[in-house]
């Protein structure tokens, strides 16, 4: 390009020369001819110029973009070439109208040969089936002669595993021929068998198991009619199972397919299993059932029915136990309020509204139980807390401690004293019994002060008093009675009998060890006289010198009071006196 320049220029410098020289000796005419030229020419020579500088321009733009080509064409070899590589079979490929084949490396670790020296197949005969290789011989032939496809599989002529080969020309001409090892086949076939057994036999186990089950299994096709169903449900409608197949028996009678079906096409809209309770005949009873369609995952639906009679006459069962139940608390005088396990008010009688002071209206809107304790607390009603919500709190945690019947006395601040049992529900929840007994606690301090007085009396008596009830129990005695008997105070507080009591005085009484009979005769007397239903009153002289001036009374309530005065120095006074007089 640097010559071609250099020329135009020196060719324009030469001619541009020229009227110098015409003007020493031509015309002026012939000086206008040689401007025109010498114009003309440089004209030209811009032209081709311009011409060679467009022709250079456009080829080195095609030689970028051949080059460009050729690099995408590289890099595409490559990734083919690494895509072989990466094959799990191997190949050998003949070029169109070449006689030597290039083999993979996976075909070279195959056969261990290095994949260079395999040209052909000659190299792999000896591994295979003589046989059979003939026919491979003649298969490879055909195809590189004829491009005819193939499929063979040889066997190993050592044991070892069989090759699947398969032959088919490429676009291009080049024939190629496959190897693909068949032991990971084999042995994936042998565990797809089995597991397809396996499968097969879960399936007739599920099927046997399904036919045995107690209540009516179907299952519906992606038309929503019944494709299989069980022995129950073959029971249920009265017919065989290839009757109910093919006549698409629906297990509830009396209905049009349409409706029979609806609830299975809601499964299918929906994705969601739906459940619907409807009541018919089934082998001559009436019965209530539960009927369940879920749709399963090939599109087809899968539906059982539960029977749900018994279920639902004990639920109305429970329910009228319950209403006659709540009308029973109704005519108690104890306040009663049962709790469910959500800790809202489930039932309440009158008396627990009395109790409480609170409005049944109220009450007959279900309150939380935290409501009724946020009232109380309102109409004071409850005993005072020095932390309120710690002892909510502790009322709260009753729902999930108690176990046993508990029972405590409540002191509220109207001076009132409640009974409270807190036992947990057999439906779940807590049931409060709540019981006034601050006038039976005021009774009880009133009879306890006579009582305490009536013993303070007794034991300021000088006379031992005993009372035995009806059951022959000691069930008063004073300290005069322990003391004439020399009993222990303890163990007559136990109420003996008094067979026992007789038996501890045994020693006051028996001076003859050996007399067993005298003294059963005697201990038979005193039960006697103790029991006795008449009133009486004799001298008692024991063995160890003490009378006694003993008396019996009948009281009202069947029981007898026994009286003891120690008459000893009296009656010995009485003695002497009267020896006195007689001397």
């Amino acid at each position: 390009m640097k010559k071609f320049l250099a020329a135009i220029l020196t060719t324009s410098v030469l001619v541009a020369g020229q009227p110098a020289l015409a003007a020493n000796g031509a015309s002026t005419g012939a000086a206008a001819t040689t401007v025109l030229f010498v114009f003309g020419a440089v004209v030209l020579s811009l032209g081709a110029l311009g011409i060679a500088a467009i022709m250079w321009l456009r080829g080195r733009s095609w030689r970028l973009r051949i080059a460009d080509e050729r690099a995408t064409i590289d890099d595409l070899m490559g990734a083919a070439e690494d895509l072989l590589a990466t094959a799990h079979d191997g190949y050998l490929i003949w070029p169109r109208g070449g006689d030597r084949a290039a083999a993979s490396e996976r075909l070279g670790r195959m056969f261990r040969l290095d994949p260079v020296n395999i040209a052909g197949i000659d190299v792999l005969e000896p591994a295979f089936d003589a046989a059979q290789f003939v026919q491979f011989r003649r298969a490879v032939a055909g195809l590189r002669s004829d491009g005819i496809a193939f499929e063979l599989e040889l066997k190993s002529a050592h044991e070892g595993p069989s090759i699947r080969t398969r032959g088919s020309l490429a676009a291009s001409g080049a024939a190629v021929v496959w190897f693909r090892e068949l032991a990971e086949l084999e042995a994936l076939a042998a565990s797809s068998s089995e597991r397809v057994a396996a499968v097969l036999q879960d399936v007739d186990l599920m099927r046997t198991l399904l036919d045995q089950a107690p209540f009516p299994v179907w299952r519906r096709g992606k038309g929503l009619e019944v494709t299989w169903a069980n022995k129950n449900y073959c029971s249920a409608v009265e017919a065989d199972f290839v009757r109910v197949v093919e006549q698409g028996l629906e297990l509830v009678p009396g209905v049009s397919v349409g409706s029979a079906r609806a609830q299975a096409a809601r499964a299918a809209e929906t994705g969601a299993s739906q459940t619907e309770r409807r009541r018919f005949v089934v082998g001559g009873a009436r019965r209530t059932y539960e009927l369940i369609e879920i749709p399963l995952a090939n599109g087809d639906i899968a539906g059982y029915a539960h029977d749900v009679t018994e279920r639902d006459d004990a639920a109305g069962e429970l329910a009228r136990y319950i209403d006659a139940q709540n009308d029973v608390f109704d005519q108690l005088l104890s306040g009663i309020a049962i709790f469910g396990p959500d800790k809202q008010l489930v039932f309440s009688n009158a008396a627990y509204a009395r109790i409480w002071e609170l409005d049944e209206e109220w009450l007959a809107t279900t309150p939380s139980h935290g409501d009724i304790l946020e009232r109380l607390r309102e109409s004071r009603q409850l005993p005072e807390q020095a932390n309120f919500p710690a002892y909510k709190t502790s009322v709260m945690a009753l729902y999930t401690s108690v176990i046993d019947r508990q029972e405590e006395q409540v002191y509220l601040p109207d001076g009132r004293t409640l009974r409270e049992i807190i036992s947990p529900h057999p439906l779940g929840g807590l049931l409060y019994i709540f019981e006034d007994v601050s006038d039976r606690l005021e009774l009880e301090r009133a009879r306890n002060t006579v009582v305490a007085v009536q013993q303070a009396t007794l034991d300021h008596l000088f006379e031992g008093v005993a009372v035995f009830g009806p059951d022959g129990r000691l069930k008063i005695f004073n300290a005069g009675y322990a003391r004439v008997w020399e009993l222990d105070a303890n163990m007559l507080a136990r109420e003996p009998h008094v067979s026992e009591i007789a038996e501890l005085t045994r020693p006051l009484f028996q001076t003859d060890v050996a007399d067993e009979e005298g003294w059963l005769q005697l201990k038979e007397a005193v039960i006697r006289g103790a029991l006795g239903r008449e009133t009486s009153e004799h001298i008692i002289r024991r063995p160890d010198g003490v009378i006694l001036r003993h008396a019996a009374v009948p009281l009202p309530d069947g029981a007898m009071l026994h009286s003891y005065l120690d008459i000893t120095d009296t009656a010995q006074l009485r003695i002497e006196l009267e020896g006195k007089v007689t001397s």
